[in-house]
């Protein structure tokens, strides 16, 4: 069944594990006659779906600050009381993606300086190593430590 501006609607299967990752870091959300609504864009299986996650499972998403990129599995369940069936949701997380450029704090309490840098030398020394002696090192190395501090994303 399509949803989302073409792309197929994920449904959640009776005890069938699902592997879910967030392709967006906020959902559309909105209301409906049934009540409120979570869309996510979400990749299952490879492929781009559109995903209405019921409110178990966003209470899950929100309550561990999942992002784009994190990966986690829903397996719906039904178990009967009386006549009605009652819809659970069993939910583990797979994956959190942490950002490259997010700095995690030393034993000071301060951004590790030091790893960022590092990692922005070994770069350019790749770089250099592809394209020949012309690439100074120690300029992309500056500059890719400027861009990984300075907005905390590879955006420009």
């Amino acid at each position: 069944m399509n949803g989302n501006n073409g792309k197929p609607k994920l449904e959640l299967l009776v005890n069938i594990p699902t592997k879910i990752k967030l392709l967006q870091d906020t959902p559309a959300t909105g209301t409906s006659q049934y009540g409120k609504w979570y869309l996510y864009n979400v990749e299952f299986e490879g492929n781009e779906n559109s995903f209405f996650s019921p409110e178990q499972v966003q209470k899950f998403i929100e309550d561990n600050q999942l992002k784009k990129g994190d990966e986690f599995e829903v397996t719906k369940t039904l178990t009967k009381n009386g006549k009605t069936n009652i819809v659970d949701f069993k939910i583990h997380l797979i994956s959190k993606h942490e950002p490259f450029n997010q700095t995690q704090p030393n034993g000071n309490g301060k951004t590790d300086d030091i790893k960022i840098m590092r990692d922005c030398l070994i770069s350019a020394i790749d770089l250099q190593k592809e394209l020949g002696s012309v690439v100074d090192v120690n300029k992309i190395a500056m500059s890719l430590y400027i861009a990984r501090t300075k907005n905390g994303s590879f955006q420009f």
